[in-house]
């Protein structure tokens, strides 16, 4: 009896699957949420998702860690209803798209994309006085929102900017255009209350020696005040390459049309051979207006056929 006692005290001491060495102890669920975190970023995406199957530990964390995407194949990425906080976009060579949809307070990281020629919906998220935008960082610069926060490199490969703007301001939109210095096409959705928009004498250098690449700009909700339409001129006048500009307006009455061509200058028009349109549909969409990936088209998820 007294040499079986210690040895049943000793089975009993020791849990079932565990051994006095502490084989089969899960101690990394025991490690804080913050180096866990750490451990599903450096997982290919896939298997950091699948962290969530391991334990109750871990379901809630691959939602809180960085996501990390490096993959060869992905052609198009919409962060549309999933609540990330960090987004790292790494080797991913064939990526030519990104779209933000929904989220607030995201991160973006993108390491290497050399094929990403379409971007949006950038804009400024505010409440309560946080500023709840997105932040992108390309390399050694930051766009927070709508704003770039030190402009220490040029991105070349984005040729598609989509924005909502407000209020309609055009030092907001010609700092992009440094940032972006290829695009072509810019869709920009903006009210104007407070910019007046003037351009003549402060962008005096800028227009010297600056570039303006754009083909294709559409400007929504366009009702004809100065601040438009100095906004709408600074590209008019200077927009060499311009092949159209597109106006969304309430009114297509001839009298108010024939008013505002005037007032834009078009007969001084940079490009002579550019196309000026005002219509009362809607061209462009906006966030809004998607439900989900599928109503997007590829060639051109931020406009409508108008």
């Amino acid at each position: 009896m007294e040499a079986g006692g210690p040895s049943s005290k000793r089975r009993r001491s020791v849990s079932p699957g565990k051994d006095e060495d502490g084989g089969g102890v899960d101690h990394i669920s025991a490690l804080p949420d913050a180096v866990l975190g750490e451990i599903i970023t450096l997982l290919p995406t896939k298997d950091g998702g699948r962290t969530r199957i391991l334990a109750s530990r871990w379901r809630h964390l691959w939602r809180s860690a960085p996501l990390n995407l490096e993959c060869r194949d992905l052609g198009q990425l919409a962060v549309v209803l999933i609540h990330l906080h960090e987004l790292i976009i790494e080797n991913a060579p064939c990526l030519e798209t990104l779209l933000d949809l929904c989220n607030k307070c995201l991160h973006v990281w993108v390491v290497s994309a050399p094929k990403l020629e379409t971007l949006g919906f950038l804009s400024e998220q505010l409440s309560d006085g946080m500023d709840l935008s997105t932040r992108l960082v390309f390399g050694s610069t930051a766009i927070q929102g709508l704003r770039v926060d030190g402009l220490a490199m040029v991105v070349r490969t984005v040729k598609v900017l989509a924005i909502c703007v407000e209020p309609l301001n055009l030092d907001v939109v010609i700092e992009l255009m440094r940032c972006f210095p290829c695009l072509e096409k810019l869709y920009i959705q903006g009210w104007s209350t407070r910019e007046k928009n003037f351009w003549r004498r402060k962008h005096r250098e800028l227009i010297k020696y600056f570039d303006i690449r754009l083909k294709t700009i559409v400007i929504s909700t366009y009702i004809g005040l100065w601040s438009e339409v100095n906004f709408a001129t600074f590209f008019v006048l200077n927009a060499k390459s311009l092949e159209l500009m597109i106006f969304e307006v309430n009114s297509s009455n001839e009298e108010f049309i024939s008013k505002e061509q005037k007032k834009l200058q078009l007969d001084n028009r940079a490009s002579r051979g550019a196309r000026f349109r005002f219509t009362t549909d809607r061209c462009l969409r906006g966030r809004l207006d998607i439900d989900h990936v599928r109503d997007l088209d590829l060639a051109d998820p931020f406009i409508r056929r108008c």
